[in-house]
């Protein structure tokens, strides 16, 4: 986004150890809270919209909107509304709300707007020795991924999982994450991607984008990927309706060219003027 010209920031400023102790009272306890906030708050005569990316929090938005009313404030729901904050506890005065999940949109009258990726993130092509790439956090998946590899593996499938405990599963080993940067190079490697999306989530996830921008194929649960523009039988494998008895001969297919004109909808650009 910053090599778009966007200026990014994070609701609090980063502090050590201590600090962290000190802010996690005042937020408690609603004291001071304005203190912690990152630089953000030193720009708000100098833009006319901001779109804040959903959390748990609204204080950082009533912030925003005291200091400067006419501002045009955007709340964009990137996850499901039920793991962030409650839209019918959000004032309607207080801003915009947004959402990649139309079953949220409908439910809670929110204005949709797809998921979006970036031109400006590239892969090196390199030799492809991995079939199938899931990486992710458990998000009560793990079941169902172990033995979703165990049945890949039985049809010959070469696979690289690398699933995450949840913050709250102290009952597991600790499986330390990889940076994106490092899940780039795996998929650079990698003929096909996972899309295994929890329940309750009726959104695009960010694996669809990746395989498109990327040119890979991709292995996905998620049935409405059917009506995206750029869905094709010979890049996408919906998992329950394709014959399973034919994932290796999909996996080592040819990845089928879509043309750049439905990719350039999912670009960052095109997600940020859909909002005018």
């Amino acid at each position: 986004m910053k090599k778009e010209g966007i200026k990014i920031y994070s609701t609090f400023k980063k502090i050590y150890f201590f600090k962290k102790i000190a802010r996690k009272i005042a937020l408690k306890f609603n004291i001071g809270v304005a203190y912690w906030y990152d630089d953000w708050k030193k720009e708000l005569d100098k833009v006319d919209t901001i779109i804040v990316f959903a959390t748990h929090r609204i204080d950082h938005i009533q912030y925003i909107k005291k200091h400067n009313l006419n501002i045009r404030l955007i709340l964009w729901y990137w996850n499901p509304a039920i793991k962030m904050v409650n839209p019918m506890k959000v004032p309607k005065e207080l801003c915009e709300m947004w959402s990649y999940d139309p079953v949220d949109c409908k439910e809670y009258g929110l204005k949709f707007n797809s998921t979006f990726y970036f031109k400006n993130v590239e892969i090196k092509e390199v030799f492809k020795d991995i079939d199938l790439l899931f990486l992710g956090i458990d998000k009560g998946r793990k079941k169902i991924l172990f033995e979703l590899n165990n049945v890949m593996i039985e049809n010959s499938v070469k696979t690289f999982f690398h699933v995450v405990p949840d913050k709250k599963d102290s009952k597991t080993d600790y499986i330390k994450p990889i940076s994106y940067k490092e899940y780039l190079c795996l998929i650079s490697r990698s003929k096909c991607i996972l899309d295994l999306v929890p329940d309750g989530n009726n959104g695009m996830t960010l694996r669809p984008m990746e395989a498109l921008f990327f040119k890979r194929k991709l292995v996905t649960n998620f049935i409405a990927i059917k009506n995206e523009p750029f869905y094709d039988p010979e890049n996408i494998f919906i998992l329950g309706i394709d014959d399973f008895s034919t994932i290796k001969q999909f996996i080592d297919s040819e990845y089928k060219e879509i043309d750049d004109k439905v990719v350039k909808e999912y670009e960052f650009k095109n997600w940020l003027s859909n909002f005018l």
